[in-house]
C-alpha cells in the first residue's frame, strides 16, 4: 500500500507526493492470529507439529532408560537405529513447521493493517498510485493533479491586464482555476507593441495618482532638463554649421515642454 499526500487549496485537494503506508506489525500479527485459530487446517498442522516434537522428545528419553537397563541398546547397531528413527521424526518436524511459516507468512499478507495517516495523507492501492503517477505524466504547464485525477489550472501569482476605457489596468489571479478575462492579456504572454502601451499606460496612472504640487515639482524638474537638451542641441548645430540654430532648438524645446505640459495637466 501506498500513501498519496494532499494539500487543500482553495476548494481542490491538490496531490503533492507520495510515500510508502506505515505498517503496523502488531495489529497485522494479532489480526492474522485471529484468522489462523478459526483455520482448522493451520490448527491441525499446529497439533501435528506438536505431536512430532513430543514425539522425538519421548523417544529420546525412552532410548536413555533403556541404555541404563539394556545393554543390547548400548550397542552400535541400536543407536543407528535410534538414530534413523530421530533423523525421520525431524524431517516431518521441519516439514511441518515450513506449513506452519507459510500460512502465517500469507495470514500476515492477507492481514495487512497500516497505521492512521497522517493530516493531508491517504493510504491507496499501487493501483490508484500508478493511475495518478500516469495522470500527473499528462499535466501541461501551470496544471496541477487533484486526488480524483483530474487537473486544475493554477495560474494564482499570475498578472495580468485588463483594457478599460482606454487604459491597461493591472491585476493578479488569486485562485486555483481561475484565468484572466477575456479582453486581458497575462503580462508574460504580451508583445512588444502591447508592453509599450502598458508602460504608457503604468505612466498615465502614476502622474494622475500624484497631488498637483509633486506634479508640478516633476514638471519643473523635466522642463530643466528639457532646457538644457535644448541648449546643447543648439551649440551641436551652430558647431555643425546648421542655420537658425536658436530658432531650431527653440521649437524643439517648445514641442518638449507642451509634451510635458500635457502629461502634468499644467494649463500655465
Amino acid at each position: 500500500m501506498k500513501t498519496v499526500i494532499t494539500k487543500q487549496i482553495d476548494e481542490h485537494e491538490i496531490v503533492t507526493g507520495f510515500d510508502s503506508a506505515a505498517l503496523d506489525p502488531e495489529a497485522t500479527k494479532e489480526k492474522a492470529k485471529e484468522q489462523l485459530m478459526q483455520d482448522e487446517d493451520f490448527k491441525n498442522l499446529a497439533l501435528s507439529y506438536q505431536s512430532k516434537l513430543k514425539q522425538k522428545a519421548d523417544e529420546f528419553i525412552a532410548y536413555q532408560n533403556k541404555c541404563k537397563t539394556d545393554p543390547s541398546f548400548r550397542t552400535k547397531a541400536a543407536y543407528e537405529v535410534f538414530l534413523h528413527s530421530q533423523e525421520a521424526i525431524q524431517s516431518q518436524i521441519v516439514n511441518l513447521a515450513q506449513q506452519l511459516k507459510t500460512a502465517r507468512d500469507a495470514a500476515f499478507q492477507a492481514n495487512k493493517t497500516f497505521f492512521e495517516p497522517k493530516k493531508g495523507e491517504k493510504i491507496i492501492d499501487e493501483k490508484t498510485q500508478k493511475s495518478l503517477l500516469g495522470s500527473l505524466k499528462k499535466l501541461k504547464s501551470r496544471q496541477l493533479l487533484t486526488l480524483d485525477g483530474g487537473s486544475v489550472d493554477d495560474n494564482r501569482g499570475r498578472v495580468f491586464y485588463e483594457y478599460i476605457n482606454g487604459e491597461w489596468i493591472p491585476d493578479k489571479v488569486q485562485k486555483l482555476n481561475e484565468s484572466k478575462p477575456p479582453n486581458g492579456i497575462y503580462e508574460d504572454e504580451t508583445n512588444e507593441t502591447q508592453k509599450a502601451e502598458i508602460a504608457d499606460s503604468k505612466e498615465r496612472q502614476r502622474v494622475c495618482a500624484l497631488s498637483d504640487d509633486a506634479k508640478l515639482a516633476e514638471f519643473n524638474t523635466l522642463d530643466k532638463q528639457a532646457l538644457r537638451e535644448a541648449a546643447i542641441r543648439m551649440n551641436e548645430l551652430e558647431i555643425s554649421g546648421e542655420l537658425n540654430p536658436k530658432d531650431k532648438s527653440r521649437e524643439w524645446y517648445d514641442s518638449e515642454k507642451q509634451k510635458l505640459k500635457d502629461k502634468y495637466g499644467i494649463t500655465e
